[in-house]
């Protein structure tokens, strides 16, 4: 298994080389205390490691699933709208 190591001091530049390795294939190894991503005061550490995709993973990465869209529905009918605030005095003059 490759491993790779990330080191800077940069939050920015920590992004930027972790995104650059996902898109080259790369990916967190959050089952190992050597690899997981630490922060030690302003230096930002992590290990990744190169991959490994089978067939059957290759096969489900090329097919997009299909999403239902979510519909919601908000009945104001059945809300009564409150009137906040005292009630006017009434005044006979």
């Amino acid at each position: 298994m490759q491993t790779k190591r990330i080191e800077t001091y940069s939050l920015f530049e920590f992004c930027q080389v972790v995104e650059q390795s996902v898109i080259e294939g790369w990916r967190f190894d959050f089952e190992s205390n050597e690899l997981f991503p630490t922060a030690f005061g302003s230096m930002l550490v992590t290990g990744m490691v190169k991959a490994e995709y089978g067939e059957d993973t290759q096969e489900q990465l090329q097919h997009e699933p299909e999403l239902e869209p979510v519909v919601c529905e908000i009945n104001t009918e059945s809300n009564p709208v409150v009137k906040r605030g005292r009630k006017p005095k009434d005044v006979a003059i």
